[in-house]
């Protein structure tokens, strides 16, 4: 991705199961990433949700990061990686 430019990506967590899901919270870490979600703190059988999330390298080179959807037993993590360029 071009140094200060930001690309999106949609990323939706759905509840396949025959319970309400409880989501505890929804973490983003590394540098130049962010997120918005729009997850509620329960999930119904067939519901999804999304969760936005930004990449803006400010400087060259290689950057990491993990969205996780936090549950009371365990979590999802997506694994964020991209690379910042000069063009």
């Amino acid at each position: 991705m071009r140094v200060n430019w930001s690309q999106y990506a949609d990323i939706y967590l759905r509840n396949t199961g025959y319970e309400p899901l409880y989501v505890r919270g929804v973490y983003i870490s590394g540098a130049a990433f962010w997120a918005w979600s729009q997850c509620p703190n329960y999930l119904y059988p067939g519901q999804s949700c999304l969760t936005r999330v930004e990449f803006r390298p400010w400087y060259e080179g290689y950057f990491s990061g993990a969205l996780r959807f936090a549950f009371p037993n365990g979590s999802i993590v997506v694994e964020l990686y991209g690379w910042g360029v000069r063009w």
